[in-house]
């Protein structure tokens, strides 16, 4: 109960110390820290541009890697220094982590090595084995984004399914910034689905022969396999998956139950076989519903063969995945519905059921498709093979690509330039048949709105670079003029500047135009046209692809925020402000398309800001309006609109210089103060009577000095010490007042009650009036601002005080209990004022030179001190010294010891064998013993006893304990108790030694039974009662009772008070 009592008051009394602590005092704000200007070499990681890093949110996760798909590593890195790097190595490093993104172990591969890589030739000076003899200052290394290399070769990784954190850090020895050393990124590696299709010709044998033409070029009947494989990173077994097989230029078809002249050139074939399935479950009622599906089991081939007749020209069939349907837990499942409507509120419940569910796409859509083709005749054919969509450049189309999107392909785009690519070639029959052709590029933007771009060549954008020629081979017929042609080749257009990608849905498509075929005999392109249409392309159907894809942004980021100013910043200060920002976008390597925005306290600075670098310095001069605390902020926008912001807290120092002149004297008191706070600061200083301040004793300083100026001082406000960076006053004063013969001679004191502190005791001639003198004073930095004073005036020079006439005598330091030290001395003179004692006290054994000395001062009333013991150490020898020191210095004659601090009882010295034995008339108990081990340092011992049975609990001290006078004595009588009962007591034998330092002297306590009878018997006397108990240790006194319920009633009326003042 008593400890109840003491947690509850200490509980208030610390509610009651927060309640008035300032909420702001325990509040903390992060912000990027004012950094000062980089000198030399600084590598700063930018960004990991490839892979992309994954983000997620509720609706799933976007540029997520697929198990088994091989990525390489690209980094943008900048030395955003002023010293060219030499040398540096890099480091790339794979670990494992979940959605905390916190770094584990480190990931292995599938052989269980780790998943690390180093490149020790990033940068070096041989030229032969380097990958750059040079990183300059204000570069990007190799110019772009830097595909990562170990070995002399590309770092390459196949993951795993999982979570990771991919890691690069560089290392140059020339760095100067360490900390922007280092770039992680978050990967998801996920399973994936594939359905693959796959058409080819076969030989007589039924077997599949190489290669998407057929061999020969007569009309008679061929033989083609289609087969559907369900693939993919973990088991998966569509269901219903619909084929489009598409027949062109045939005369008779057949297969898989289909026929040409039944069914058309359209065939919508189901690949699978059939199976009962569950197509539908209730997880409420656990019901389930069967039916036969056609199902497409994992990695098996599904197959289907058919024989075409070939018309006259070219023929083809191409087939492609629509859709397919899955079973399994879908949101178009689940199922809602109010359980009970009376309920208040309703209770809604959801059963998320089975079922199927239709799919239109899987994870490689680029081998859903396959095509097969052939001539039974010449056959003009031109087509284009893939579409690209190629990322990566600067906001001027210049750079390398950082990334390569083809149809098939569904991944992300990101927002800005962006290259739109297609390879075509000459597939008809006769490829000495040049063709001169055109692509036509189709842009859809998020808004609906078509852009449509013409070319026929691709020099600049994406390797190779190609210049127009015709499509196919010259044939070299006599007389014909040798022309370019080329069986391959490729379109491109830039989409940059105001035909950059923007947020949103995108639709790409190329056409391919078939302009004409050269007519070597002419020199010149025969062109296609309806009258014409031998000359015409005769296979429009792969003339064209389509992408529709996703645009998305991503946001810029602030790598550091930098100002250039050093030190302290005061409101007059005539030097501007300096920042400097990084920042850096994925989507804009070269940042040329960020926009910087600048501001003050939310006011935006129109001096700074604009686009690129230029906009990523700001530079503006502090005015009042910006005390004391203001915040700097910068937003980085890209040019789609995505934005980051960034701030750095300052402090700014006001500066004011407080002055007032007295209207007698003359002197003008000047206060120079830089402080943080907006509010005024003024000062009053008035003449004072100087007759007090006649023949003064002045600290330091022998002599009498009298007045000639007194100068009462008090300013409006004072600053506490944290809130001042700089102060000090100065003291203009006429000469007359106190010139002495032809030198200007006097002093000024600053008074505050019989405290005196000089100012200044040597002025200086005034710079702008040779009549006045001045006197300085700066105050440190660490102290309040003055309060109210006197500043006193003396005329004449100071004569500097000698040190003090008293020494020491009487010297002594001893030993104390616990550890104690005590010294007592005395002096040798009456001590003036201004003089005290300064003690040391030092551990010279290990502190030769008592740099952690302990220092004491103290008054000249004090010739005795203690030094606690818990500050010593047990058997540690102290040198003490005391002396009497004035501002002048100490007098030679000092007191001087040793002293050894003794907290311990020394020795081994035991009490051996403790025997208690009770007198016959069981008053006492007579204990015996025997010494053993060393006692040299016991003077004595003490019995002790107690009810518990652990040595090291019995108290050492108390009435509970017997002294024995003699450390040989070896017996000792202890009375007994007198209650009525029993009871069995524990004894202990104590050591103790001169100075009262104690130890156990026994390890096992001895156990005595105690037993005492009531006695019945009565004298007559009327006194007492037969069969009193007057037992100590198990009742209470009569008084107590009475006590403890004055202690309650006194703890509720204090508990009443506490709450009342504490406002309820």
């Amino acid at each position: 109960m008593r400890n109840m009592t003491t947690m509850l008051l200490v509980t208030l009394l610390l509610v009651s110390l927060l309640a008035g602590i300032p909420t702001n005092e325990l509040e903390t704000e992060d912000a990027i820290e004012q950094t000062s200007a980089r000198s030399g070499a600084d590598i700063d990681i930018l960004g990991i541009t490839e892979p992309s890093e994954t983000s997620c949110t509720a609706a799933g996760c976007r540029d997520e890697l697929l198990v088994g798909e091989s990525t390489t590593f690209e980094v943008v890195m900048k030395n955003i220094g002023t010293g060219d790097v030499t040398d540096m190595t890099y480091t790339l490093d794979i670990y494992l982590t979940d959605s905390s993104k916190t770094r584990g172990l480190p990931a292995k591969d599938a052989s269980g090595q780790t998943l690390s890589w180093a490149n020790d030739v990033a940068v070096c000076d041989d030229a032969a084995s380097c990958d750059e003899t040079s990183f300059a200052a204000n570069t990007i290394y190799t110019g772009g984004a830097a595909t990562l290399t170990s070995l002399g070769a590309a770092i390459t990784w196949t993951p795993d399914v999982g979570e990771y954190l991919v890691v690069v850090a560089v290392d140059s020895d020339q760095d100067g910034d360490p900390a922007n050393d280092e770039e992680e990124i978050y990967v998801v590696v996920r399973d994936y689905t594939d359905i693959e299709v796959d058409l080819c010709w076969t030989d007589g044998a039924g077997a599949c022969v190489e290669g998407d033409r057929a061999i020969g070029t007569g009309t008679e009947t061929r033989q083609f396999i289609l087969s559907v494989t369900a693939e993919g990173s973990q088991e998966f077994n569509p269901r219903e998956v619909n084929v489009s097989v598409e027949l062109d230029g045939f005369s008779a078809a057949s297969g898989g139950g289909f026929d040409l002249m039944a069914d058309g050139e359209d065939w919508m074939v189901v690949a699978g076989n059939a199976q009962t399935v569950e197509v539908y479950r209730n997880t409420t009622t656990d019901a389930g519903t069967d039916a036969s599906r056609a199902v497409l089991t994992y990695q098996t081939a599904w197959t289907m063969t058919g024989s075409v007749t070939p018309g006259d020209g070219g023929y083809s069939i191409d087939a492609r995945v629509i859709d397919h349907t899955l079973y399994g837990q879908d949101t178009s499942c689940s199922e809602s519905w109010v359980d009970d409507p009376a309920a208040e509120p309703p209770v809604e419940l959801t059963s998320d059921n089975f079922c199927e569910y239709q799919e239109n796409n899987d994870d490689y859509s680029r081998t859903d498709s396959d095509d097969i083709y052939g001539f039974s005749a010449l056959f003009h054919d031109i087509r284009i093979q893939t579409l690209s969509v190629a990322q990566g450049y600067s906001a001027d189309g210049s750079g390398e690509p950082t990334s390569v999107v083809q149809d098939g392909m569904d991944f992300d785009l990101r927002v800005g330039t962006t290259l739109l690519h297609a390879n075509v070639g000459h597939f008809g029959s006769d490829i000495n048949k040049m063709v001169e052709w055109g692509v036509v590029f189709t842009v859809t933007d998020p808004t609906g709105t078509e852009t449509t771009y013409n070319a026929d060549e691709c020099p600049t954008g994406l390797a190779p670079s190609y210049t127009h020629k015709m499509l196919g081979t010259f044939g070299g017929g006599a007389g014909a003029t040798p022309q370019e042609a080329d069986v391959f080749g490729s379109a491109c257009v830039m989409l940059n500047n105001a035909a950059a990608l923007t947020v949103g849905e995108y639709k790409f498509e190329a056409d391919l135009t078939f302009v004409g075929i050269w007519d070597e005999t002419a020199d010149r392109v025969a062109e296609c046209s309806t009258q014409n249409p031998e000359m015409c392309d005769e296979k429009m159907s792969n003339n064209r692809k389509t992408m529709t894809l996703d645009v998305v942004n991503n946001q810029p980021s602030v790598l550091s925020l930098t100002m250039f100013n050093t030190g302290d910043l005061v409101v007059t200060q005539e030097s501007p402000l300096e920042f400097d920002v990084l920042a850096f976008d994925v989507d804009c390597v070269a940042g040329d398309c960020l926009t910087y925005t600048w501001s003050v306290d939310d006011v935006e600075l129109g001096m700074c800001g604009g686009v690129g670098a230029i906009g990523a310095q700001c530079t503006f001069q502090i005015v009042p309006d910006y005390m004391t605390n203001p915040r700097v902020a910068v937003t980085v926008t890209d040019d789609n609109g995505a934005s980051t912001s960034e701030f750095m807290d300052l402090i700014i120092w006001n500066d004011v210089s407080a002055e007032a002149t007295t209207a007698d004297s003359g002197v003008m008191v000047s206060y120079a103060l830089q402080y943080a706070s907006t509010s005024d600061f003024t000062i009053t200083a008035t003449d004072a009577d100087t007759s007090g301040y006649a023949g003064m004793e002045l600290p330091g300083y022998t002599g009498a000095y009298d007045a000639v100026a007194a100068i009462d001082f008090s300013p409006a406000t004072s600053y506490e010490a944290s809130g001042v960076l700089s102060h000090g006053m100065t003291f203009t004063v006429p000469k007359s007042l106190i010139e002495a013969g032809t030198s200007v001679e006097g002093s000024i004191w600053f008074n505050q009650g019989s405290m005196y502190q000089l100012v200044d005791g040597t002025p200086a001639d005034s710079s702008t009036d040779p009549t006045m003198s001045v006197f300085t004073w700066d105050l440190p930095a660490d102290q309040n601002t003055l309060t109210a004073g006197t500043f006193v005036l003396f005329g004449g020079s100071l004569e500097a005080a000698l040190p003090p006439s008293a020494g020491i005598q009487g010297f002594s330091a001893v030993a104390g209990e616990g550890g104690t030290l005590v010294m007592n001395w005395d002096v040798t003179a009456q001590m003036s004022i201004g003089e005290r004692f300064i003690m040391e006290i030092c551990d010279e054994a290990s502190d030769a030179n008592c740099d952690a000395a302990v220092l004491k001062d103290f008054t000249s009333e004090v010739k005795t001190y203690t030094h606690p013991g818990i500050s010593t150490t047990h058997g540690t020898t102290y040198t003490v010294t005391v002396e009497v020191c004035n501002d002048a210095g100490c007098n030679g004659q000092l007191g001087i010891g040793n002293v050894t601090a003794d907290k311990e009882v020394d020795g081994d010295g035991m009490m051996t064998n403790l025997i208690a034995q009770s007198s016959s008339d069981g008053t006492m108990w007579t204990m015996t013993w025997t010494t053993t081990g060393d006692v040299s340092d016991i003077t004595s011992w003490r019995i002790c006893y107690s009810t518990n049975d652990v040595a090291t609990a019995i108290e050492k001290t108390g009435s509970k304990c017997t002294d024995v006078a003699s450390a040989t004595a070896t017996t000792v009588d202890v009375m007994q108790p007198t209650f009525t009962g029993t009871e069995t007591y524990y004894f202990v034998g104590v050591a103790v030694d001169d100075l009262g330092n104690d130890r156990l002297g026994s390890d096992v306590p001895t156990d005595v039974y105690y037993k005492r009878d009531a006695d019945f018997t009565n004298d007559g006397d009327g006194n007492g009662t037969v069969g009193e108990d007057v037992s100590g240790d198990s009742e209470l006194p009569g008084w107590t009772l009475p006590a403890i319920g004055g202690v309650v009633v006194a703890a509720i009326v204090v508990g009443a008070i506490i709450v009342t003042r504490g406002g309820g």
